[in-house]
């Protein structure tokens, strides 16, 4: 399963994830700083393609 992670979702629960074979972005590394309405499109584009 995809996850879009954003930037305040603590780093444990994010390498949880990927431990238990999840995909998972996260906000904190890939896109420090955008907007919330930026995360929100992006977790739809993620939505649409997977």
């Amino acid at each position: 399963m995809r996850f879009l992670a954003n930037e305040n979702f603590p780093l444990d629960a994010v390498e949880a994830l990927r431990k238990n074979g999840h995909d998972v972005a996260w906000i904190r590394i890939d896109s420090p700083g955008i907007s919330d309405p930026q995360v929100l499109s992006r977790a739809k584009q993620k939505t649409v393609f997977s």
